[in-house]
């Protein structure tokens, strides 16, 4: 919590974040559920930072480095059908299944639709699991960094 209120912090931005969000989240209780979802993957606070800062600003991708995935990019706008109250790990899992299994081959295409989500929701290739933090990030956010919300991220020059 220090490091978010320190007042040179480069995440300083962190209640604004949260509160563009439109979610009623305190910076403590956010925090608190990033650092209990990843908790068995780091020991310190710097493997903590360098595993989930993409958790803590707003990240906005290039669309040219997305643009190969075109079909999938349009796929994964369904994630849009689900609203704030069913954002919830079961029900994105079934959303981005019902992806994959579409597209057929599932082991290829859950390997492509996971690397592709972690990505543009990450800007990372590995990390914790993506439901979490789909879950934490929330609706708004996740679909901002797809491209497919009121602020376009990731993809909104796709489409």
């Amino acid at each position: 919590m220090r490091l978010v209120e320190q007042p040179d912090s480069p995440y300083k931005e962190l209640p604004d974040f949260l509160s563009v969000k439109n979610r009623d989240v305190k910076v403590h209780d956010y925090l608190r559920s990033i650092i209990l979802s990843d908790a068995e993957n780091y020991t310190n606070a710097n493997e903590f930072l360098y595993r989930n800062s993409f958790m803590l600003k707003p990240l906005r991708h290039n669309p040219s480095a997305f643009t190969d995935e075109g079909n999938l990019v349009k796929q994964m706008r369904g994630l849009e059908e689900v609203n704030e109250q069913n954002w919830t790990k079961k029900i994105i899992a079934d959303k981005i299944w019902e992806v994959i299994r579409a597209q057929g081959d599932e082991k290829h295409q859950s390997k492509k639709v996971f690397h592709y989500l972690r990505k543009a929701l990450t800007g990372k290739e590995e990390g914790m699991r993506m439901y979490d933090i789909m879950e934490i990030l929330g609706r708004e956010e996740c679909l901002n960094r797809l491209g497919a919300g009121q602020r376009k991220g990731v993809l909104g020059s796709l489409f």
